[in-house]
């Protein structure tokens, strides 16, 4: 088995927009939190992809953020965006290197 098939390859942002006075995740910062995340992600040379998603069903307590597979974060801030990126399995490169994916 491919111990690399069960690692992450996704994180979800939810930037959905609302009209009205529904709540959502793009007007609370939804959008700004993928841009976050792209930027970090190639900072770091990380082989994950950000995804802009339209709803994911928590439109009260969003901006929704998701490592998939795994749990979802409710408006989390910076400091948790990091903290996921930086609790992403890592791996060991040919070299010997540990790397993170």
């Amino acid at each position: 088995m491919n111990s690399d098939a069960a690692l992450p390859r996704m994180i979800a942002v939810c930037v959905n927009r609302r009209h009205g006075q529904q709540p959502s995740c793009a007007p609370r910062g939804g959008e700004s939190m993928a841009s976050f995340l792209d930027a970090e992600v190639a900072r770091r040379g990380l082989p994950i992809q950000i995804k802009r998603q339209i709803c994911m069903g928590h439109c009260d307590s969003g901006p929704t953020v998701r490592l998939v597979p795994g749990p979802f974060l409710h408006a989390p801030d910076r400091q948790q965006l990091l903290d996921l990126l930086d609790g992403l399995p890592r791996v060991a490169s040919a070299d010997g290197a540990a790397t993170r994916r």
